[in-house]
């Protein structure tokens, strides 16, 4: 977040260089507090609607970020903090096209495809996946994901997460592999690999655990 705001010197208004600091330091509900109460008068300088959008999104309130940063947009003073607010308020929901020109960038050449999107599992689960074709709301499609590649134990790059039963555990010398019956009512089977004794038996059968995988990780198949 901090690059966003580095290229220019901090605003001279101590109030705005408070945000510009909470939004640095990734304390994003203090910057949606103190930017929403700048925000209720509509004379206000267009960069906080810009750090409200972009705290939004960041809180995943991401119908809110584009509310906010389209209005940031709709001043007389159009700053390159309002075009990247709502590019990233975009981005946020998987729109990257309409990311892309919003910061200008042309859709050349014209078969770029959408490479993320949302997709939400039986029992209201919602995950981020990788999708090599083209895909519409409302689509039925199938996610899949390696079981290497879901972890019980979390790694930084994990962004999904979802929530089942443990019905079986199989320890096979370097790994162990979990079966999970997900709330959605899903079997999945996740393999971790055993780094030390310790990690031999990251749950037990009949515990809840949370799973974990990257978008990357995920796929999606429409046929």
């Amino acid at each position: 977040m901090s690059v966003f705001f580095s290229t220019g010197p901090p605003p001279a208004d101590p109030h705005l260089a408070r945000l510009w600091d909470l939004l640095a330091g990734e304390a994003f509900a203090d910057a949606a507090a103190l930017a929403e109460d700048a925000c209720q008068d509509p004379r206000a300088p267009v960069d906080w609607f810009c750090g409200l959008a972009l705290a939004y999104g960041e809180l995943g309130n991401y119908a809110e970020a584009e509310t906010v940063a389209r209005t940031a947009l709709s001043f007389r003073d159009k700053p390159w903090r309002a075009r990247h607010a709502l590019a990233v308020a975009l981005m946020h929901q998987g729109r990257f096209l309409g990311a892309l020109d919003t910061l200008g960038y042309h859709r050349a050449p014209p078969e770029i495809l959408v490479v993320r999107a949302q997709v939400e599992m039986m029992g209201g689960i919602s995950v981020w996946a990788h999708t090599p074709q083209r895909v519409h709301v409302g689509q039925s499609v199938t996610i899949t994901v390696r079981p290497e590649k879901m972890h019980i134990r979390p790694t930084a790059t994990d962004v999904n997460q979802v929530t089942g039963l443990v019905t079986d555990i199989v320890y096979i010398g370097t790994d162990t592999h979990y079966g999970i019956l997900l709330d959605g009512g899903q079997a999945i089977r996740v393999r971790e690999q055993n780094y030390s004794a310790e990690s031999r038996l990251l749950a037990r059968e009949g515990e809840t655990v949370s799973v974990r995988f990257a978008i990357e990780a995920a796929r999606v198949l429409t046929e």
